[in-house]
């Protein structure tokens, strides 16, 4: 079976307040007096190829800065990660934000800022003052610099950025964690049916589903899981859900292979995508 790692994000107690714990913390204090490039919604990188000095509308913190707020804030410090889906250890505690640090262009980016806003909201119930630090791999990682930009469109104020990412946190010998995913508690029945409706929009660009019988066979379990979640946080799940299964897929090239080399690969490589979708009812005849 397909294995999905699931983190569960605490709410915690209000806690002290952002100017008191910044100030008990010194955060920031280590931001260099440098010029901010633009606010990133598409592909940006400075001169040197590394992420701009401080971040706008953000804290730029260090190894030891994040730990002092950790302490101090407690459960409440939602730690992201803007690593690529399958990226499994990083720091402690944190959460995958999926697809929330990719390059758009502008006129493309407002989708992914609701994309962003919805996982957001669920892991903070819509508290715009949760603290947030979010890391990527390394100074060259744009990743989480892009995702805070998205986080302050969403309308989320206490923003911090470990910009060194994890190498800063491995170099400085500090532990690592599993990474968890930013939907944990929609139950494995919305997570199978998300995977299955995802999996089936690939096979059917690839030519190797019937949409007419998918529909069928889907609409009906789509239809259970809207009763228990909101439509955009559902549709946020199968977007990225589909994002991540075609980055996986490219080589279910229906250009580039026979109808019989594509159910080959697929038979070898997807089996298990395939076995999500065989568990619901009504897929019989659907799937091998």
């Amino acid at each position: 079976m397909l294995t999905i790692i699931m983190a569960v994000a605490l709410a915690g107690s209000p806690g002290p307040a952002k100017a008191e714990i910044d100030g008990l913390c010194r955060a920031g204090s280590s931001e260099a007096a440098a010029p901010v490039g633009p606010a990133v919604s598409g592909v940006w990188a400075s001169e040197t190829g590394e992420t701009p000095a401080t971040i706008p509308g953000g804290t730029r913190i260090s190894v030891g800065e994040f730990e002092c707020l950790s302490q101090a804030y407690g459960d409440r410090l939602l730690v992201l990660s803007a690593m690529e889906l399958g990226e499994s250890v990083g720091l402690p505690r944190s959460v995958t934000i999926i697809g929330g640090g990719v390059a758009a262009f502008e006129e493309y980016d407002a989708s992914r800022v609701e994309r962003v806003k919805s996982q957001l909201d669920y892991l903070t119930s819509g508290d715009l003052d949760r603290p947030l630090v979010a890391y990527c791999h390394h100074l060259g990682c744009f990743q989480s610099f892009n995702l805070l930009q998205r986080a302050a469109k969403a309308g989320y104020r206490n923003l911090h950025w470990l910009r060194g990412g994890l190498k800063e946190w491995r170099d400085a010998g500090k532990p690592e964690g599993l990474i968890g995913m930013s939907f944990d508690g929609l139950g494995s029945d919305t997570v199978s049916v998300v995977s299955c409706a995802a999996w089936s929009q690939v096979l059917a660009a690839a030519g190797l589903l019937d949409e007419a019988g998918y529909d069928t066979f889907i609409a009906p379990h789509v239809e259970r899981i809207s009763q228990q979640h909101s439509p955009q946080l559902l549709g946020a799940v199968f977007d990225v859900m589909t994002d991540a299964i075609s980055s996986k897929a490219e080589d279910l090239d229906p250009f580039g292979l026979s109808a019989e080399e594509l159910a080959q690969v697929r038979a070898e490589n997807y089996a298990p995508l395939d076995e999500i979708c065989l568990e619901l009812p009504g897929s019989a005849g659907l799937y091998p």
